[in-house]
């Protein structure tokens, strides 16, 4: 059994479409592609969730989509892909699925059931319908499973009871659909490529994919994470914190006015950050909020946007002081625009 890349949850199609998110998923497969031409590794195995909607594929996805089966196709002499359960457009059904766009790619399978690839490796999809994983027996085991008691994210842990007598026969499990990277006993969670929005916030060095050498003299070695410095990055700051922190590039920030500066203030400050970091996104919550309260669901985003400019909008126009300028009536003419 040959050395191989191992990587997992790239959800072409994230974020409505967006052409940005796109080109960046091509960008991380070429990052890989690099290393893996470096390390002279000619395996390939993706752990499921290509695509991220799983009922219609816009074509502009379809095209990037496509693109990055191209790539994996010429750079890889064996490509396996799994299917996740973002792949399916029925849930607990394999047989209708997105990646069906694979098949015409010669050095490209997709896995639509439990598949032993090698004596000692066993490639299991989405498994559906009740099925437990822990059914299944072999030396490796490469998939997109829930495992009860691990990280959805930073701040989900799945409910369920784990046992891990239920997998001691087998040497280790590698899995996709948990986009944070972690490891309990002789399972790991690889991580996402990298992060995709709010819900992976701060969690950018556990992202990125894996080198698999199952010829390596202990477990430690047989698994080696690269990350990719170039993606994107979400994180969340206290003002108070701005001084002291190191923002890397490519990042979307979300600033929390603990300090209770004046709107005034706080666009200054967001002004500065944007233009000495490069930040994608910087945007300041009003007052301070739980961090878990802090997701990504576009519409929920889109209202908080618009009632955070209203509110900073308003804030502005009772600061304008000039003789011939009632503040009040500029403030009632706003509020009857919207």
């Amino acid at each position: 059994m040959s050395k191989a890349v191992v990587f997992t949850d790239i959800h072409f199609g994230l974020k409505n479409n967006s052409d940005e998110f796109n080109q960046c998923c091509l960008e991380f497969i070429d990052y890989m592609i690099d290393i893996a031409n470096k390390e002279n590794i000619s395996t390939c195995y993706f752990l499921g969730d290509w695509h991220h909607f799983r009922s219609n594929i816009a074509v502009n996805t379809l095209s990037y989509s496509i693109e990055g089966l191209r790539k994996l196709n010429e750079a890889f002499d064996d490509v396996v892909m799994l299917l996740g359960n973002h792949d399916l457009f029925y849930r607990n059904r394999l047989d209708i699925n997105s990646m069906i766009i694979a098949n015409n790619f010669t050095h490209i399978r997709v896995i639509d059931k439990p598949t032993q690839i090698e004596e000692n490796v066993l490639f299991v999809p989405w498994l559906c319908n009740g099925e437990k994983l822990s059914n299944y027996k072999s030396e490796f085991i490469f998939c997109h499973a829930e495992i009860p008691t691990f990280n959805v994210n930073q701040k989900i842990k799945l409910d369920g009871e784990y046992n891990p007598l239920d997998y001691k026969t087998i040497r280790h499990i590698y899995s996709g659909h948990f986009h944070k990277r972690q490891t309990k006993n002789n399972i790991t969670y690889i991580g996402a490529c990298f992060s995709h929005d709010f819900s992976d916030v701060d969690d950018y060095h556990n992202k990125g994919f894996m080198i698999f050498n199952p010829s390596a003299e202990n477990d430690e070695d047989m698994q080696k994470f690269y990350e990719w410095d170039s993606a994107p990055k979400y994180m969340v700051l206290k003002s108070s914190e701005i001084k002291n922190k190191d923002i890397p590039i490519n990042t979307s920030l979300k600033i929390i006015n603990d300090l209770h500066k004046s709107n005034r203030e706080m666009i200054k400050l967001q002004s500065e950050l944007k233009d000495k970091y490069e930040l994608n996104t910087c945007t300041i919550q009003p007052m301070e909020v739980n961090m878990s309260e802090i997701i990504d669901e576009s519409s929920i985003e889109v209202n908080k946007a618009f009632q955070s400019l209203d509110i900073t909008i308003l804030e502005l126009l009772k600061e304008v002081h000039y003789d011939n300028i009632n503040n009040e009536m500029l403030q009632s003419i706003y509020r009857e625009l919207n």
